[in-house]
């Protein structure tokens, strides 16, 4: 999703863009199914801060994918890059 999710932002207000779907955002091609959805996974991060901080260190497929969507694939975003430095924080 962070380098792929703008192939599914919202960027066309009246619904023209005729867009096929990036299978690379699918998690299908990564082998997961409907079944794995509700999977729970350790994401470890009672100690960080960030997108997916939470109190909550355990999260479903499900929910973590719906994060990763609200954060790369949706309307707005922003990235800051320092050149030469390489580190990326994207937004």
């Amino acid at each position: 999703m962070q380098v792929n999710g703008h192939f599914a932002s919202k960027l066309d207000p009246l619904g023209l863009d005729n867009r096929p779907p990036n299978p690379e955002l699918d998690p299908a091609s990564f082998g997961f199914t409907e079944a794995d959805m509700d999977r729970e996974f350790y994401i470890g991060t009672e100690l960080m801060s960030g997108f997916l901080a939470t109190d909550r260190p355990i999260k479903t497929l499900r929910e973590i994918l719906e994060r990763l969507r609200q954060t790369y694939c949706n309307t707005v975003g922003f990235e800051v890059s320092w050149p030469g430095a390489g580190v990326r924080i994207l937004c």
